[in-house]
């Protein structure tokens, strides 16, 4: 049971990681993020003037992600 559970894990994974582009990637990314990190330490960035490609920060580990979701497949 717990191998097809992963396995089925796995699949819902990679379909979303195929079907998410452009500003969707981002935001589905941060909600991985905000999963790994369940301590409520993830920050998104969102500045009007740039965000130096940064992505997502978790505070507590000091740590940044920046990730490029293409436009199209």
């Amino acid at each position: 049971m717990t191998s097809s559970l992963f396995t089925h894990q796995r699949n819902e994974f990679n379909n979303q990681f195929r079907t998410h582009f452009g500003d969707a990637f981002q935001y589905w990314f941060e909600s991985l993020a905000r999963k790994l990190y369940p301590n409520g330490d993830v920050q998104s960035i969102r500045l009007t003037q740039g965000d130096g490609k940064i992505d997502v920060a978790v505070l507590s580990q000091q740590q940044v992600y920046q990730c490029y979701g293409p436009s199209d497949f």
